[in-house]
């Protein structure tokens, strides 16, 4: 008994919808309205899940697909100020150092310097 092989499906119909999309939210994260941290502002579920456990943050959806951080816990006071801290030493990098505009055979090149040194 010999039959025909079995018809294949298109390749749209066998992949369903496209996954790149950004109008179908992965189920896997969850977003955050008000992230501490420098961060994303993404967490995975689990992730969540575990901040709500630990009175850390609430669900804003019934879908549970975003997150408010609560701003008075102790932890989140932290990883604000860690995050603060960050952003300062960011900046304070940066404003050590002057930038020059000079020639180099012809050619616009950008020099630097550290803050009050001289462009070399």
């Amino acid at each position: 008994m010999n039959s025909p092989p079995a018809a294949r499906p298109a390749v749209e119909e066998a992949r369903g919808a496209s996954t790149r999309s950004r109008n179908t939210p992965n189920p896997n994260y969850v977003r955050v309205l008000n992230p501490v941290s420098n961060g994303t502002g993404i967490f995975k579920c689990k992730k969540a899940d575990y901040y709500v456990n630990k009175g850390r943050a609430k669900w804003v959806d019934k879908n549970h697909s975003q997150l408010r951080l609560v701003p008075t816990h102790p932890k989140n006071i932290e990883a604000a100020r860690r995050a603060c801290a960050l952003d300062r030493a960011y900046d304070s990098i940066a404003c050590d150092f002057d930038m020059f505009i000079g020639m180099s055979g012809g050619e616009t090149v950008v020099k630097i310097a550290r803050a009050g040194g001289r462009a070399t």
